[in-house]
């Protein structure tokens, strides 16, 4: 059964602990994402595909309970842009370590953390946290968004018309998701803007600010579809799943 926990009481709680229910915890980020997208994209695209999931997992027999998804990370990249609030590296890691140990001291033995903002330095730190929860609480424990990177991007491709690296960020596969997930939040002016040339991977880990190349957003915002979107959650949900699953099995071992 799926279950957010905003939205249970405490004895129900107990109840889902019991079970041996796994806590998804998604991190989200407050930052500019042009002209066209709210700057808490990665907060409802966290909250949004991580129901997503635990439906999948549902399916798959996995109970799940959904932890309020954490607003802010390190988001360096895009400060300069209103609206944008960027957390030191070690604010981020203590908040994840705070949550995962109250988690822990309820009784949760796994979890998983689902970082939708990749940010090369946030991922670090989220990354950081994630080891020494493991080291120091007991909790089985994975960031599963940024780690399964490698599975899911590659398969992007046969969806979007935009090179990988020109986009990620405000760009096809966001604006697409946006499309299907929160279309009333997307600007009409997403059809009209023009795309961008730039490297957003190269750009992010020279830490170079986004403001100095561009309008905020990267790719080309006006080849998105709700249909792309819809193909696109697919393959994220899949890969998650499977993440999931292996996290699971270790415990078991």
């Amino acid at each position: 059964m799926t279950r957010l926990l905003a939205e249970m009481t405490s004895p129900e709680v107990g109840l889902a602990v019991e079970s041996g229910a796994l806590a998804l915890i998604p991190v989200g980020s407050m930052e500019a994402h042009g002209p066209h997208l709210p700057v808490g994209t990665d907060c409802l695209l966290a909250e949004d595909i991580s129901k997503e999931l635990a439906l999948r997992l549902e399916l798959d027999g996995v109970n799940t309970v959904i932890v309020p998804t954490i607003p802010y990370s390190v988001a360096e990249c895009a400060r300069g842009f209103p609206g944008t609030i960027s957390l030191r590296g070690e604010t981020v890691e203590a908040i994840l370590v705070d949550v995962a140990g109250n988690l822990a001291e309820h009784g949760f033995r796994q979890a998983a953390i689902l970082c939708f903002h990749l940010e090369p330095k946030n991922a670090e730190h989220v990354q950081s946290a994630a080891r020494t929860i493991r080291e120091t609480l007991g909790l089985e424990i994975d960031e599963l968004f940024v780690s399964t990177s490698a599975v899911w991007l590659p398969r992007l491709r046969s969806i979007i018309e935009t090179r990988l690296r020109q986009d990620l960020h405000g760009g096809e596969m966001e604006t697409s998701i946006m499309l299907r997930l929160r279309p009333e939040l997307v600007r009409e002016n997403w059809k009209q803007l023009p795309p961008t040339d730039v490297d957003i991977i190269e750009i992010a880990a020279a830490g170079i600010p986004f403001r100095d190349v561009g309008p905020g957003y990267f790719g080309a915002p006006a080849r998105s579809s709700a249909d792309k979107g819809e193909r696109i959650m697919a393959l994220l949900v899949s890969a998650l799943a499977q993440a999931v699953q292996e996290l699971l099995g270790k415990r078991k071992t």
